[in-house]
């Protein structure tokens, strides 16, 4: 397990530089919330990146050569996910903290709980529905599915946006308890995390190369 961990990494060295200067470059120029941004970001494409290489270097099939079960190569991504997020975090607040101590940053913002939790939440979401349809399709079939993965929070606030009734309707929310609608939001969460794992491992274990 540490050893297939150590080689998703290994084999994206040059991408982790790239986001290292991305982050460094979205503090001075953007106005966004890269706190949010870096973390998710480095979660999604790292991990469907070391897919990618995979299997256009045809390593899937050495690894699948070893003494390893499916199972355990399928924990190992789920287990990248979170590690990538943990990466991508600790660049986001190290840079972001230093840059706005500096007074460089086009934001002058520090990291705050709720940016952890918010892009946690999202990136266990997104890793829940993608990670699937990679180990059912493969790199190249999943693609496009991934990308409109990646789309899904544009197309979601413009049909909000289209339907007001249905932020009205969730106004009930509000009267949650802060740390209760956490909870239940991240019990949710990790449920379906679970269940994600549970298919891939499913889909993996059948798939044929």
């Amino acid at each position: 397990m540490l050893n297939l961990l150590i080689k998703d990494i290994s084999i994206q060295l040059k991408t982790i530089l790239f986001f290292l200067c991305f982050t460094i470059g979205s503090f001075i120029f953007l106005e966004v919330n890269v706190y949010m941004i870096i973390p998710i970001l480095s979660a999604i494409l790292l991990t469907v990146g070391s897919v990618g290489i995979e299997e256009k270097n045809n390593s899937e099939k050495l690894v699948l050569s070893l003494p390893l079960k499916r199972s355990t190569i399928v924990l190992s991504k789920y287990m990248s996910v979170m590690i990538y997020f943990g990466g991508g975090m600790l660049l986001a607040v190290l840079f972001g903290s230093l840059l706005v101590k500096i007074g460089i940053a086009r934001v002058l913002k520090y990291v705050s709980f709720d940016d952890v939790i918010l892009s946690l939440m999202i990136t266990i979401l997104y890793a829940s529905l993608y990670l699937p349809i990679i180990f059912k399709l493969g790199y190249k079939q999943s693609r496009l599915y991934v990308f409109m993965m990646v789309m899904l929070p544009s197309m979601a606030t413009l049909i909000i946006s289209d339907y007001p009734d249905l932020t009205k309707k969730l106004v009930w929310l509000s009267y949650v308890p802060h740390k209760m609608l956490m909870f239940g939001v991240f019990l949710f969460l990790f449920m379906i995390y679970g269940i994600s794992m549970f298919f891939s491992v499913r889909f993996y274990e059948k798939r044929d190369f």
